[in-house]
């Protein structure tokens, strides 16, 4: 009977074998949760995307996304990265490790009002690096960056702590 029970027990104590990976929402205990957050609480700047990227776009299950509070639906990510504007959610199964993540919007993309800029240059956000691990559940937040009370081009992009509440106005 020993017999038996062992390999059992060490396939729930190992995980499942390679190859057999069920999605996060299926019941597997192999994946991180990530949402990523855009408040739609910047006036103008809600219409301008942000497109997050990570760097190790292979350590990612599944991305679902949901627009302004809509209904969710899968989505597949842009050349860019994942594009967001005001409002979106974009919870993200990753598998466990590091991973760094970046905010950016090419020139194509910015809305000519909304920043009073010299030059017009890929906004970006300093880069920011997670660690994962099995059924972690991480909240990023992604906002336009300010001086004073004036946009100057750029993201920032934040960890949330698991006691934070995630604000509508940054």
């Amino acid at each position: 009977m020993m017999f038996h029970v062992a390999p059992l027990i060490f396939m729930l104590l190992a995980g499942q074998p390679a190859g057999g990976e069920r999605s996060a929402r299926g019941g597997n205990f192999t994946l991180a949760t990530v949402k990523i957050h855009r408040p739609a609480n910047e006036g103008p700047m809600n219409e301008v995307p942000s497109f997050v990227t990570f760097d190790n776009w292979a350590g990612i299950a599944h991305i679902t996304v949901t627009h302004a509070g809509g209904v969710q639906q899968p989505h597949l990510r842009d050349v860019e990265g994942i594009r967001l504007v005001g409002g979106d959610v974009v919870v993200v199964f990753v598998r466990g490790g590091p991973n760094t993540l970046r905010a950016v919007t090419p020139v194509a993309h910015q809305k000519p009002k909304p920043v009073k800029e010299k030059k017009p240059h890929e906004w970006h956000s300093q880069p920011l690096t997670i660690k994962t691990a099995a059924l972690d559940d991480i909240n990023i937040l992604v906002a336009p960056t300010k001086s004073g009370s004036s946009y100057n081009g750029g993201w920032r992009l934040s960890k949330l702590r698991a006691s934070d509440k995630v604000p509508d106005k940054m």
